[in-house]
């Protein structure tokens, strides 16, 4: 079986496996060196954080930044143009982790597969601010920008590229990419969300997290492998 015990203790990349930042992201500093776009959306996930993401406004996340009231709308028109922007980053941030991850098997396509997914959920569960919003009920992909179109087409697009190079190296069963694709998502975003929402807050279950992880996704490629017929 396919292990993290490969995994050196800086690949890691502490993941937080109860699913909060350990401290809010101090934004006061990155605002007097110029850059308030990206103080604004630390202050917004730093509501998400405490509150929730209904609970941001321009308002509050204008007082938490130090600036005015009307400083936000330099950047952002509206709170959905700020949650939109949260959003952005947090695919760029995932498909970062995600391909990082698969950097380390530039010639294993399986492993490549795998880690994928792990990836994935390691994101999720260290950024969960970010993924909430990036998968939230507000999220209209109809209304989204093509920034944000983009950076969400990403992360979708580095999985399927996986799957396509395994099956081109035979090392899964040749059924139809874009179903397998979204069968692994299904399996890594529930898992991701059962963490998030702490519907299995147990010592026990945190202790034994990297493992689960591991053979979530070992459980669902063991099902794509070539010798095993699909249902």
């Amino acid at each position: 079986m396919l292990t993290l015990s490969t995994l050196t203790a800086n690949d890691v990349d502490n993941v937080n496996i109860k699913g909060v930042p350990i401290s809010p992201v101090k934004k006061t500093d990155a605002y007097h060196h110029g850059n308030l776009r990206a103080a604004l959306i630390d202050s917004a996930l730093a509501v998400i954080i405490e509150k929730g993401a209904e609970a941001v406004t321009i308002r509050e996340v204008a007082a938490r930044t130090g600036v005015s009231h009307a400083a936000p709308y330099r950047h952002f028109p509206d709170k959905n143009a700020l949650m939109a922007a949260v959003a952005k980053e947090g695919f760029d941030l995932m498909v970062a982790r995600m391909r990082r991850r698969m950097a380390a098997f530039p010639d294993d396509p399986l492993q490549r597969l795998k880690f994928c997914g792990i990836g994935y959920i390691e994101f999720a569960l260290d950024h969960p601010a970010h993924y909430r919003v990036m998968f939230g009920p507000g999220q209209d992909p109809l209304r989204a920008s093509e920034a944000l179109k983009l950076s969400s087409a990403a992360s979708f697009q580095t999985l399927f590229d996986a799957i396509t190079a395994c099956q081109a190296k035979g090392v899964v069963h040749g059924g139809d990419p874009m179903a397998m694709a979204l069968s692994c998502w299904a399996m890594v975003h529930g898992f991701s969300m059962l963490v998030i929402d702490g519907l299995v807050q147990t010592r026990a279950f945190h202790s034994a997290l990297p493992a689960m992880m591991d053979g979530l996704v070992d459980s669902l490629y063991f099902g794509f492998r070539p010798d095993r017929e699909p249902l």
